[in-house]
């Protein structure tokens, strides 16, 4: 594969790569505006490094906690349906993936499927809301890999096939109850100083209609048609030794467009959130680990807190 050193060193640097999508259904999705259905920040280091051919698993646990709602002024929201609050999530993700030796267009074509379970556990003015199951499931048939000497570019179409949970009107769900669409173009750089790299993983989510939505707090059943999200995750890391890489990343959020409902916008209630946070990564043979905190900060329309990642690769 162009672009590829051969021998271990370099496998323990791209399989950390491949940009990923995971599907979580946090409780932003009950309550701020957009599908909300990809995790931000679920990737780490060499996000746009998709790995050399052959079979991969990859695990990925994700505790995500917010005491906080925030307003469309960024203002915590104290009083009303959303005061207090607390959200609680704990996710666990299995994501298999292939990368053939194929050439499409110069690029190696790859896929990858995921399957979700999490739980999720809010609490509000209407009381303690729980669920626990299987979320969405993720495919994406068509992955494109162009690798380059010290650039790496990964693109791909991520589908969001709504196989979760769903009840109109629950506080809490696991799922968007909407086909979602989500483009993705993730790239790494790795700089002109030895061991330090950045990257960043670019997604545009455009969902279908969820034709039986009911808002949790008040209102009738109708079709929601949720507004258009562009995201972006990133990563700065430096390699202290071939198998230990330690680094910081987060992400940005920014949802595009309004939510509507039975045909009419939902006005000023358009997300926001910005995260930031350290991260370590170590190989052992074919495994490789992962951590990651990040704290998330500017958050508007939805909950503002604290999303802990530990994710476990092995290579086939």
């Amino acid at each position: 594969m162009h672009g590829f050193r051969k021998g271990k060193e370099m496998r323990k640097l791209r399989v950390s790569g491949l940009a990923a999508i995971v599907f979580i259904a946090v409780a932003a999705a009950a309550f701020a505006s957009g599908s909300n259905v990809y995790p931000n920040g679920a990737e780490g280091f060499w996000m746009g490094a998709c790995p050399p051919p052959g079979m991969y698993y990859v695990n990925y646990d994700l505790w995500y906690s917010s005491h906080k709602f925030t307003d469309n002024h960024g203002s915590e929201v104290k009083a009303g349906p959303m005061g207090p609050f607390k959200t609680d999530v704990v996710a666990n993700v299995s994501r298999f993936i292939y990368i053939s030796n194929q050439q499409i267009l110069g690029a190696t074509w790859g896929a990858h499927v995921f399957v979700v379970y999490q739980s999720v556990d809010n609490k509000t003015a209407l009381g303690h809301s729980r669920v626990s199951g299987l979320g969405d499931t993720i495919i994406d048939p068509f992955i494109l890999a162009w690798h380059w000497p010290n650039f790496h570019v990964t693109t791909g179409v991520d589908i969001y096939v709504p196989t979760g949970l769903y009840h109109p009107g629950r506080v809490s769900n696991t799922s968007a109850n909407a086909f979602v669409y989500e483009p993705v173009a993730a790239f790494t750089y790795m700089t002109p100083v030895k061991g330090l790299t950045a990257s960043a993983k670019f997604m545009y989510d455009i969902a279908e209609e969820n034709k039986n939505a009911r808002n949790p707090f008040i209102g009738p059943e109708g079709h929601l048609q949720y507004g258009q999200e562009f995201h972006f995750d990133y990563s700065v890391d430096y390699m202290v030794t071939p198998e230990l890489k330690a680094g910081i990343g987060g992400y940005f959020y920014k949802q595009i467009t309004d939510d509507q409902f039975n045909g009419v916008s939902i006005r000023h209630q358009k997300g926001q959130v910005v995260a930031v946070g350290p991260g370590v990564e170590y190989s052992v043979g074919k495994f490789f680990l992962s951590y990651r905190a990040e704290f998330e900060m500017l958050a508007k329309n939805r909950p503002e807190g604290i999303a802990n990642w530990l994710r476990v690769v092995y290579a086939f």
